[in-house]
């Protein structure tokens, strides 16, 4: 399959659920807090891709280990790096 890196680094990050989601960057002391911009107290990768109602994906998480289209679009329009 010919994606960008950039996707490949997403698909990589959600399938061992490490990444920069702010839950990390707050435990790394990369921000300030482990809230997100939707609400949310604690941004976990989970948050982001099942219950954000900004952001969530769809589909079910099998689709990141398949890499289907539908996965595929949604890490291509996400507008924050994961």
């Amino acid at each position: 399959m010919d994606l960008l890196r950039k996707i490949w680094v997403r698909l990589n990050r959600i399938r061992k659920r490490q990444g920069r989601c702010n839950e990390l960057m707050y435990k790394w002391k990369f921000r300030e807090s482990p809230g997100y911009d939707c609400g949310a107290n604690i941004q976990p990768k989970q948050h982001l891709i099942l219950d954000c109602h900004l952001r969530s994906y769809d589909g079910d998480l099998e689709d990141f280990l398949k890499v289907t289209p539908d996965a595929v679009a949604w890490l291509e329009a996400l507008d924050i790096d994961i």
